[in-house]
């Protein structure tokens, strides 16, 4: 728009600076010479002059935002970043204080597995923060991203939450101080331990993981573990593997993003 209003500025300079070749001195003979001189200098330093500085206030107008939606998208990046570092270290934390033994399950000071349930429902709800945060932004993402990342999100989210439910409603056997880390708490052994995972889970997860495939095959996948999940009771848990392939995938799509704005 701007610039079409350039060009017919320019255009009307034009047409009086012509005006003995385009109207045969009819404008000069009406103003008088003088004041068809002024006015033409009035047209060219006002008009198109005027033009141009707005057309370049535009422009750095443009970038300016171009900038302010690149630090937007990067924050994001940036908080999925914190959350995904956070379930590591919370992982890593509670399989460094199991005690394993020979004959039984590995267990875990009742104290000490509090404390770190508690670190591990302060990730989930950031990584929820981070869900809610991605599907207000239509105007830094595009409706597709905005999407794939809920999707990825929600999964990596509920994980996280499935597996402190089991702490929550008290699924975890408890002897004295001391709590095993058993069957009866399948979603803590899997978090720590890692989960058996099925054949049909297995084969999705590959395709998550794919390098060659792109974010709607990915998604498509994601999709597929989520309708397994649903449809074959055996198969009703989320998996740690496939929680953290999300934030993985997550973050790619971020950075992506990101290097589009570049």
């Amino acid at each position: 728009m701007l610039l079409a209003i350039i060009a017919v500025s320019a255009l009307s300079a034009a047409s009086f600076a012509g005006d003995k070749l385009l109207w045969g001195g009819r404008i000069t003979d009406t103003l008088g010479a003088e004041t068809y001189k002024l006015l033409l200098q009035f047209m060219l330093i006002t008009l198109i002059g005027g033009g141009v500085f707005a057309y370049v206030t535009a422009r750095r107008e443009e970038h300016s935002k171009r900038e302010s939606r690149l630090a937007a998208v990067q924050a994001l990046d940036k908080e999925l970043g914190d959350a995904y570092r956070a379930v590591k270290r919370v992982k890593r934390k509670m399989r460094s204080r199991l005690q394993r033994t020979p004959d039984g399950p590995p267990r875990m000071d009742a104290s000490t597995f509090t404390s770190i349930m508690d670190e591990l429902l302060d990730v989930q709800i950031a990584l929820e923060e981070v869900r809610g945060h991605v599907t207000i932004r239509g105007d830094l993402l595009s409706a597709n991203v905005v999407e794939r990342l809920g999707l990825s999100l929600r999964y990596a989210s509920r994980y996280l939450h499935d597996v402190f439910e089991d702490f929550e409603r008290g699924r975890i056997r408890k002897e004295g101080e001391v709590y095993l880390i058993d069957a009866s708490s399948t979603n803590i052994e899997g978090f720590l331990i890692d989960s058996q995972i099925s054949t049909d889970v297995k084969r999705f997860l590959s395709y998550l993981r794919s390098e060659d495939l792109g974010s709607d095959e990915k998604i498509d996948a994601l999709k597929n573990i989520d309708a397994l999940r649903e449809a074959v009771p055996s198969q009703n848990i989320r998996y740690g593997e496939v929680a953290m392939e999300c934030l993985r995938f997550a973050s790619s799509e971020i950075h992506q993003v990101i290097g589009k704005s570049y």
